[in-house]
């Protein structure tokens, strides 16, 4: 259970339920709040027949309540400062406990709330003690814009109908947020239009609110995200910001996107959302931007790390990191947790050394992870497991071991190719947006003489030519054609056609779907059909010097 739940108040709703009142307290039921550190001098001198005196109507119902018990009874007495008196609170408080059974006409009910059950003492949590144990997930969706709705509903400005909307909107970006996350949001946007931060001229009710909660999301992050070493990246990218590849971003929208955007028609026909998918092609060819595509596009909390993030010099810190980062992605679900490199982080066991090698225990460790082998209790959530996408990154996908590129695993392998000719047009056409091209710059021409550019060679030639212009003259504005020429020259492709066409073959032998290619005209059709949702996507390429034949 979070620390940021208002346990209190669920206590005191269950004693008014119980005595049959609708007000929050009830005066002839008793409550007894204590918290853990504050009550442990009290309870090293508490017994029995003093406790039967605190409990003053046994006829009545009468609630205790602990909070943080992890503190009072903590799970390894070894670990705190002082053991001995730990071990002789924890002792004496299970007795009592015990002793609270015997009680005659004893109506009693102890509750305790804790942040952390693994660090409960496990004396504590057998039958006839504290026998039940409930975990309070964080809210989903739906969940969250109800509780909106009820903090905006004091917003005058807006309307009922805007105060849905906005709460619906919020509410599908705030995924891991719980109520007291929700409430810092609601108030910061609030102080920021108190303080004018947020400019309202020419925007409606509902624009305005929404400018302010943009804002507000970029200083108020969820509980759970804070004091983690796991790294959170937030991202605005959509695949517009990604030049070319129409066929790669339209299959990536119909087999994966749709399945977080539209949970309840997979639900309908049976389908389950895919588990991860691995993308893999030439160095330099936007996998991770397509990674954060997709976690923007699906509003989708987006955890990125890599094999110098996860090693460890110490023995077992490396699967530590894995669990944690796990955890984290199913308390903020729904979540993408993307690999970079994950072929330095986890190769093949049939080229390890030996058992004990440390990629063979961060595989086993992963493998265990993405099967859910390895949830926690508190952390056991049904839809919190399937709302995880984990997306994966390699050039070189021969080395990952067989594991983990079955289905139920990474389902989808998906090859991100070199840019062709129409993609290196779309690309350089983004650029052109961002960078003060000259009216004399001809991009289907330089798209024609940057053959096996990648992705990245497009934009270090862009940034080059910029530079040339600045190094002729300082007063220059636009960067010319010369500009391009002059660099062109020198710089030479990161890519070759036998690496291009090597990830060709590999996609041949490890293709997961049919596929039908038709040729008209001077276009290469390329009918691609996917089992699991029954539907065919035409991607149209452009021929050039027939290296996709």
């Amino acid at each position: 259970m979070s620390f940021t739940y208002v346990q209190v108040f669920l206590v005191a709703c269950l004693v008014a339920l119980c005595s049959g009142s609708e007000t929050k307290t009830c005066p002839q039921n008793e409550v007894y709040l204590t918290c853990g550190p504050s009550c442990q001098t009290e309870c090293e001198s508490l017994n029995k027949p003093c406790l039967i005196r605190h409990i003053r109507c046994p006829d009545d119902l009468t609630v205790i309540l602990i909070e943080n018990i992890d503190l009072l009874c903590p799970a390894d007495v070894k670990t705190s400062n002082d053991k001995s008196q730990t071990a002789r609170i924890c002792g004496q408080f299970t007795s009592l406990v015990d002793d609270l059974q015997h009680i005659q006409n004893g109506n009693v009910l102890i509750l305790a709330t804790t942040s952390n059950l693994e660090l409960v003492n496990t004396a504590l949590r057998r039958p006839g003690r504290f026998k039940n144990e409930i975990f309070i997930h964080p809210p989903n969706e739906r969940e969250r814009e109800e509780i909106l709705i009820l903090l905006l509903r004091k917003e005058s400005e807006l309307g009922s109908e805007d105060k849905v909307e906005l709460a619906k909107w919020v509410a599908s970006r705030t995924p891991g947020y719980v109520g007291a996350d929700l409430v810092s949001l609601v108030n910061f946007a609030n102080r920021e239009r108190c303080k004018g931060g947020a400019v309202s001229n020419n925007l409606t009710s509902l624009q305005f609110y929404k400018q302010l909660f943009t804002d507000a999301l970029k200083m108020v992050k969820a509980s759970s995200l804070r004091g983690t070493d796991v790294s959170i990246i937030s991202s605005d990218l959509t695949f517009d910001h990604i030049g070319g590849m129409e066929s790669l971003k339209k299959s990536l929208s119909v087999s994966i996107l749709s399945s977080f955007k539209n949970p309840e028609a997979f639900r309908r026909f049976g389908l389950q959302p895919p588990k991860g998918i691995l993308l893999y092609g030439p160095p330099g060819c936007a996998k991770t931007m397509i990674a954060k595509c997709l976690a923007n596009e699906a509003n989708m909390t987006f955890i990125a790390t890599s094999g110098a993030e996860i090693y460890s010099p110490y023995v077992g810190d490396a699967e530590k990191f894995i669990l944690k980062i796990f955890n984290t992605a199913r308390k903020n679900a729904p979540c993408l947790i993307f690999f970079d490199e994950i072929d330095a982080l986890v190769g093949s066991r049939q080229i390890g050394t030996s058992g004990s090698d440390v990629q063979t225990r961060l595989l086993s460790t992963l493998l265990t992870e993405m099967d859910g082998i390895g949830m926690k209790i508190q952390s056991a959530n049904r839809s919190s497991s399937s709302q995880i996408l984990i997306v994966g990154a390699t050039n070189r996908p021969d080395v990952l071991d067989s594991a983990l590129m079955r289905p139920g695993r990474f389902d989808r392998l998906i090859h991100v190719p070199a840019p062709d000719l129409m993609s290196r047009q779309k690309i350089l056409a983004v650029y052109g947006k961002k960078m003060p091209f000259s009216s004399d710059v001809n991009i289907d021409e330089l798209a024609q003489e940057t053959a096996n550019f990648s992705g990245a060679d497009l934009y270090n030639l862009c940034n080059e030519a910029a530079l040339n212009a600045i190094t002729k003259n300082l007063e220059a504005d636009v960067i010319s054609m010369e500009d391009f020429r002059n660099v062109l020259r020198e710089m030479k492709p990161s890519l070759t056609v036998q690496q291009i066409n090597w990830y060709k073959n590999f996609e041949k032998q490890h293709v997961l779907h049919s596929t039908r290619t038709e040729y008209i005209g001077k276009s290469k059709v390329i009918k691609v059909r996917l089992p699991t949702l029954d539907v065919d996507i035409e991607c149209n390429l452009a021929l050039e010097n027939s290296r996709y034949d």
